[in-house]
């Protein structure tokens, strides 16, 4: 069998737009899955995450807690950024789960030094996975730190 020169130039492209079509739906799903997870524990009920508070130190009301859903924003303005930093300080990115739809949990602090009141602690939960979390006051004084360090806002 013989192929003309025309023949085997227009296989060859056509061979190359199919590769190349290909290799930009690989790229496209790649972009488009969901983030590695935070760590391999898994905090999937309230005494969990109880624990891992504890763990950090602090002492929370155990029935008293507010759950929320959240979307991680799919771009970051500079509030997300700075707040983004404390994460990573801490050994969590957000921007790894940006778009991504997680779990809030608040907890009232009952230990928090000085006796200071209005102390919350936050998780964020991703598939029962902390991705991040801070402790914060919203008082006329109010701040906000990493959940182990002091952090600060």
């Amino acid at each position: 069998m013989v192929i003309s020169l025309k023949k085997l130039k227009k296989i060859v492209t056509v061979l190359l737009i199919i590769t190349s079509l290909l290799l930009i739906g690989m790229i496209f799903i790649s972009k488009v899955q969901k983030p590695a997870e935070a760590s391999g524990k898994t905090y999937p009920d309230n005494n969990s995450r109880l624990l891992y508070l504890n763990q950090c130190g602090w002492k929370v009301d155990e029935n008293n807690f507010i759950e929320e859903n959240i979307n991680i924003p799919h771009k970051f303005n500079k509030t997300y950024e700075k707040y983004n930093e404390i994460q990573r300080l801490q050994g969590f990115d957000l921007s790894d789960y940006k778009g991504v739809k997680a779990t809030q949990y608040t907890y009232d602090i009952t230990n928090y030094p000085n006796n200071r009141k209005n102390v919350k602690a936050v998780l964020i939960i991703y598939n029962d996975r902390i991705i991040g979390g801070h402790i914060y006051s919203a008082d006329t004084n109010g701040f906000m730190m990493g959940l182990k360090e002091e952090t600060l806002f």
